[in-house]
């Protein structure tokens, strides 16, 4: 994304300024956080409520582990890495899953979660990083390399 990463996950890690997701605790770089994710099932959409462990290291990378979820998600780790390469950001999405169940969760997750999980990423991912860059193009603090910033007059 054409964005400092620092600002990238500064943006990422407003936890506070984000409607869908409730603070539970937080100390240092470490959360507790409920988050709320919408998903269509049978042309409704439901939401769907883990509680996760988030640890930030910055500014490189913000890593999720499920602590509590209900209908049947029994493992979730998610990584979000962030590269300075050149003054943009390579902004990497990474996830495992695991389903209860045992043969008929394993069946339900690649059939049913994985598509699921990889349609609503995919979206979110671009999402975030329209915003970021949105907000890397008024940034004082972080502008982006090769433009002018707002202070200088343009060529």
């Amino acid at each position: 994304m054409r964005a400092d990463r620092r600002l990238a996950f500064e943006v990422l890690t407003a936890f506070e300024a984000v409607d869908s997701l409730r603070v539970i605790e937080h100390e240092g770089d470490r959360w507790l956080i409920e988050f709320h994710t919408p998903y269509p099932w049978f042309g409704r959409v439901h939401d769907f409520v883990t509680i996760e462990s988030v640890t930030l290291t910055k500014p490189s990378r913000i890593e999720f582990s499920l602590v509590k979820a209900g209908k049947g998600l029994a493992l979730l780790e998610d990584r979000f890495t962030f590269e300075d390469v050149d003054g943009s950001t390579r902004f990497l999405y990474e996830s495992t899953f695991g389903m209860s169940w045992s043969v008929v969760g394993w069946l339900f997750g690649k059939i049913v979660m994985e598509p699921l999980m990889k349609r609503h990423m995919r979206k979110h991912t671009a999402e975030v990083k329209a915003m970021i860059e949105a907000r890397a193009e008024h940034s004082r603090v972080y502008p982006q390399r090769g433009t002018a910033s707002r202070s200088e007059p343009s060529p």
